[in-house]
């Protein structure tokens, strides 16, 4: 097969333009997975009371909660919701327990709930 000098030159460029994109996208890729897997416990709890937690009354005392919409899901939120999913809905960190409604029939799926620990 013999392509003249401007189909080369053509094709030349997009195959550059593509090596790029990707390159680039392994960029973004490797940047998530790092971000991924940094350890949850090395991160201190406190950073999850940037989260729009709303206070609420339960039978067993005060909680909190928050969910994918008022939290726009955020990294953050994206990022606690993910380790509570791989630790079976339930988490607990320093002065906080964490939890997910895991219930078939949950009112909001996306909901995280959290109450401070009893001393």
């Amino acid at each position: 097969m013999t392509l003249d000098e401007e189909t080369r030159q053509k094709l030349g460029a997009l195959l550059a333009e593509q090596r790029n994109l990707r390159q680039r996208e392994s960029e973004i890729i490797d940047e998530f997975l790092n971000y991924l897997g940094a350890s949850f416990k090395e991160k201190k709890p406190e950073v999850y009371d940037q989260l729009p937690w709303e206070r609420r009354q339960g039978n067993r005392g005060p909680f909190e909660t928050c969910n994918k919409n008022s939290a726009g899901n955020s990294d953050l939120y994206r990022h606690l919701f993910l380790q509570l999913k791989a630790n079976n809905g339930r988490l607990s960190l320093r002065d906080y327990f964490f939890w997910l409604d895991t219930r078939n029939d949950a009112t909001d799926p996306t909901a995280i709930f959290r109450r401070k620990k009893k001393r």
